[in-house]
């Protein structure tokens, strides 16, 4: 019963590492009835585009969550101003190594994961989107998060939108991730690029 209730209350909310809550119904779009839960052989990586000073020069970040708190990082730089155009002309890697996590920050990004996560992974992909915010096709990302077991899969995905209703929650919620990353030198060269507002 008590392992129950603690998975109903991260599905609801996450405490950032500042200590403030950023909800699930705030942040998403289609939050859903079903509280969310990780499976025992599920995949999680998420990742974010960079560009250094807001100049031309464009990067990608992807990280893996493996167990034990191991967090695999590669960073390239895709030939192509797209996420189509990164599928057909590439992303050379630039730099991939890992990070250690400490347990408490290995259960605290877990945590914060959760709360973008659909209710249910399936072979169609499901997908969510910051509250109020329209998907645009061939659009391309700030951030997204990758949930994969075995055949079955399903994201969430922040793009390059400025006017969204939840688009400040979903930066909220973006910082608290990567503050918990232990290696911020990583963030202070490749920053998450936010395009400026309209």
């Amino acid at each position: 019963m008590r392992n129950a209730l603690g998975l109903f209350c991260l599905a609801l909310f996450a405490c950032s590492p500042t200590g403030a809550k950023i909800s699930r119904e705030a942040l998403l779009d289609d939050a859903g009835t079903a509280i969310p839960v990780f499976s025992a052989h599920e995949d999680v990586g998420f990742g974010y585009t960079s560009r250094p000073g807001n100049g031309d020069d464009e990067f990608d970040l992807d990280f893996s969550l493996k167990p034990g708190g191991v967090l695999e990082f590669r960073i390239c730089r895709p030939q192509g101003g797209g996420q189509y155009d990164r599928q057909e002309f590439g992303c050379p890697v630039l730099q991939k190594g890992e990070m250690a996590l400490s347990a408490i920050a290995e259960k605290d990004l877990r945590a914060l994961l959760l709360l973008s996560r659909p209710a249910k992974l399936s072979e169609d992909g499901p997908f969510l989107i910051p509250r109020g915010c329209d998907f645009v096709m061939h659009g391309s990302r700030v951030y997204s998060v990758i949930f994969s077991d075995e055949k079955k899969f399903g994201a969430f995905m922040v793009q390059q939108r400025t006017d969204c209703e939840g688009m400040d929650e979903a930066r909220a919620y973006i910082s608290a991730i990567l503050r918990i990353l232990p290696d911020q030198s990583l963030m202070g060269k490749y920053p998450i690029y936010w395009p400026a507002a309209d």
